[in-house]
């Protein structure tokens, strides 16, 4: 919901056993079936949908995917 683009991946989870992006789903494509909702994989479930991502975010401060501004004297 916050992108809406399938760029953020803050929607991930497994639709109905695939893994997928929310963003990128339309309910309407499941017309007739019953739609199941699963956290991702390789996470710790902490309640619902809400898993612990803190080694997620510890592996991407190793690698800083990021910009970084030059800091001017």
């Amino acid at each position: 919901m916050s992108c809406g683009h399938g760029v953020c991946g803050s929607d991930g989870m497994k639709i109905n056993g695939r893994c997928a992006l929310a963003c990128q789903k339309l309910v309407k494509d499941y017309a007739g079936a019953e739609v199941v909702l699963d956290p991702l994989p390789n996470f710790k479930v902490l309640k619902d949908l809400i898993v612990d991502m803190d080694l997620f975010f510890e592996r991407v401060n190793l690698v800083r995917p990021y910009l970084i501004p030059q800091r001017r004297p």
